[in-house]
């Protein structure tokens, strides 16, 4: 079951609490290189506090500060060539096609 986004005073939900404890189901469709979440990823979406994307790709940014992507390969969909990279991921922007993370130093 899906809860309804909250409409009172368009309040939406905090982003420094966990996106499972205020919302029950992950829900997305459309084109599987854009918003279809693949099993092997949704597995992987837990802890998660922020979701970003660009035209065509999808990041989520967990509370450990690791990143679950999918969506389009070759519009940051897969970033399978720079997870080592991606550790202590404290923000995201996107742009058209790509995104930038900025990592906290270890």
């Amino acid at each position: 079951m899906c809860r309804r986004w909250p409409s009172a005073r368009g309040t939406k939900p905090s982003s420094r609490r966990n996106i499972h404890e205020q919302w029950s189901a992950r829900v997305a469709w459309g084109d599987a290189t854009g918003g279809y979440i693949p099993p092997a990823k949704q597995a992987l979406l837990s802890d998660v506090v922020a979701l970003y994307s660009n035209e065509v790709a999808f990041v989520a940014l967990t509370s450990t500060g690791t990143v679950v992507t999918w969506g389009d390969d070759d519009a940051g969909g897969d970033s399978s060539g720079v997870d080592s990279e991606l550790v202590n991921v404290q923000s995201i922007e996107s742009s058209g096609s790509a995104f930038t993370a900025m990592c906290r130093a270890a």
